[in-house]
């Protein structure tokens, strides 16, 4: 065969490989400078005759297809084995999730038989409760509850006649503090007027000292007989006794204007007394009709507490069947959680198995997937098989040493069709394993159906139960609204008792103010008549004083007229030693003309 012709096929090998799918076990395929290389090389038979034949590249390039060919058929196979026990893991956690399945089952089947018993329990538990509180009910008798009926209206009606006189006796209080406040402002006026009068008295006093100390001084001057002068700011001494006298004057009648003032507080706090001591009696009188009350209802009150007491050993008894009705129902109450829980965990469960059975269909369709793609790849290889038969039958044909190669070729091929016969049964294999999980799906359909029938008869059974449990709550709310109301009643007969209590006490509270009350007025009265005393000593003392100050001014006035007296007498003794020194004067010159008379002559 000429280099051409062996060209042409090797082209073709190539765009062989190059359509051929890549596999990432492969070997690169070389590029177009080895092919280059390869198509420049050319055949000598000076080579074949030497037996180097095998450092040709062609022959080399065949090996090196060969090799790629072994390698991808090797990882194939190797894909084969790992899909082979992802299968059998598969396999294995399918199995072990049927026998969890399964034990499940069995639990499930215990548990309702559970269910079903303690709903027999409880069935009976409450005919037993029922019949207990229809007996109790017809225990009580009517008669009974009309007299407790009666009494409550009765104990109402004396409930608010009480009330009544309560919110009375809350007004008059009220009242009572608003003239307390009202006296208490006038006391702190009284203080206030007080310590304001005190303190006029202590300037007044202080006043007085400094007019005995300077009358003291004057009666001093006077003695003595010195000249009198006065410091009132150049004014002489009748100017300063008048205004004294003016200012003694306003005092006086500050003081006579503050003592009506305290006429007037008097008689208003005698007054305010006197309303005070009639509203106490009025107080008094009420409290003794309150009292009066209170000792004929006592009686009444001791029949209450011993209905009370009855009412309570029954409702006691109740509270017991109630109590153990509770206990029964919250039993119940966690049997139908459990059972709740138990249906939630087979929901979960089939969930599972929908789960298992969608992924055991998507891995039949990937095994189908991957079946396609190796018969496709071994129609590929059977394809290049041929090729390399033909390339072979040409190489024989040109080289008598290539048998060797082609020998080994078939032995290749050779563990390639044994490997295929291997995959054969592999894939035989794999469909029986198909077979047997669609007879096991059908099982579990099968299963799955008598769950569905199951779960129906414990839908009916959950129905039943909750008509039970509903004929159960309406009887333990009509059991409780009985409840409620004897608990009312209850606490509106202690609310009033409590009520009554609170009024007894707060009439003794109003009582002890009362006589706290009258205490501080008394306390108050004897503070007024204090101050009566002191301010009659005061006016005791201010009328000395005014007398004092008559007597001063009447010193005042003889003192006037001692010094108008005495300036007289001055100017009198002055117009006579201005005379004397006139006289005196005219004598001189009496003597001086006699003189010049004299020496005239």
């Amino acid at each position: 065969m000429s280099s051409l012709t062996w060209s042409k096929n090797e082209n073709k090998a190539n765009k062989n490989r190059k359509d051929f799918t890549p596999n990432i076990y492969r070997k690169p395929v070389k590029g177009n400078s080895e092919e280059g290389d390869a198509n420049g090389a050319t055949y000598s038979p000076e080579q074949a005759k030497n037996g180097s034949y095998r450092q040709n590249p062609r022959v080399k390039e065949l090996e090196y297809d060969l090799e790629n060919i072994k390698e991808k058929y090797e990882a194939e196979i190797r894909q084969y084995r790992e899909k082979e026990t992802v299968l059998a893991e598969v396999k294995a956690r399918y199995e072990s999730e049927m026998e969890e399945y399964r034990q499940k089952q069995d639990l499930l089947k215990k548990q309702m038989e559970e269910v079903t018993k303690r709903e027999k329990d409880l069935n009976r538990k409450c005919a037993l409760l029922k019949s207990a509180a229809s007996k109790v009910e017809d225990r009580i008798p009517d008669v009974e509850i009309n007299d407790l009926n009666e009494k409550r209206s009765a104990f109402e009606k004396e409930k608010s006649e009480l009330e009544a006189k309560f919110s009375e006796l809350k007004e008059l209080r009220t009242d009572y503090e608003k003239q307390l406040s009202a006296l208490e402002d006038n006391r702190s006026q009284l203080h206030s007027q007080q310590s304001v009068y005190e303190e006029e008295m202590q300037a007044y006093l202080e006043k007085k000292g400094e007019l005995d100390e300077k009358t003291r001084l004057l009666e001093e001057q006077l003695s003595s007989g010195e000249d009198i002068t006065l410091d009132i700011e150049g004014l002489n001494f009748s100017g300063a006794v008048e205004i004294v006298r003016s200012r003694y004057f306003s005092e006086l009648k500050d003081l006579n204007r503050k003592r009506a003032d305290l006429r007037t507080l008097r008689e208003e706090l005698d007054n305010e007394e006197a309303l005070l001591m009639a509203k106490n009696s009025g107080v008094e009188e009420i409290k003794a009709q309150i009292e009066n009350e209170f000792s004929k209802l006592k009686p009444r009150a001791n029949e209450l507490e011993d209905a009370i007491s009855g009412y309570e050993e029954k409702s006691k008894k109740h509270s017991e069947n109630e109590r153990m009705l509770t206990d029964i129902i919250s039993r119940y109450n966690a049997e139908y959680s459990l059972f709740k829980q138990k249906q939630s965990e087979l929901r979960e469960l089939k969930s599972v198995q929908e789960k298992q059975e969608y992924d055991l269909v998507r891995r039949k369709l990937a095994a189908f997937e991957s079946g396609k793609l190796l018969k496709s790849e071994v129609c590929r290889i059977n394809s290049l098989s041929e090729e390399l038969a033909g390339k072979v039958r040409e190489f024989e044909e040109n080289i008598a040493n290539y048998e060797t190669d082609r020998l080994s070729y078939e032995e290749k091929l050779r563990v390639h069709t044994e490997n295929k016969e291997k995959l054969r049964e592999a894939v035989s294999n794999y469909e029986s394993e198909l077979k047997v999980h669609e007879e096991k799906r059908s099982e579990l359909e099968k299963l799955k159906l008598s769950l569905s029938e199951s779960e129906d008869a414990l839908r009916k059974k959950q129905s039943e139960i909750d008509g039970h449990k509903k004929e159960l709550e309406i009887e333990k709310e009509s059991i409780l609204a009985h409840q409620k109301e004897v608990d009312v009643q209850r606490t509106e007969l202690e609310s009033e008792l409590e009520s009554i209590k609170s009024r007894r006490e707060d009439n003794e509270r109003l009582e002890k103010e009362l006589e706290t009350t009258s205490n501080e007025l008394e306390t108050q009265r004897r503070e007024l008549e204090e101050l009566l005393e002191t301010t009659r000593k005061d006016i005791g003392t201010q009328v000395t004083i005014h007398r004092q100050h008559l007597d001063i001014k009447k010193m005042s006035t003889k003192l006037e007229q001692q010094s108008v007296y005495i300036q007289t007498l001055k100017k009198s003794l002055e117009d006579m030693q201005k005379s004397v020194e006139n006289s005196q004067e005219y004598g001189v010159f009496a003597d001086i003309v006699k003189m010049n008379l004299e020496i005239r002559k």
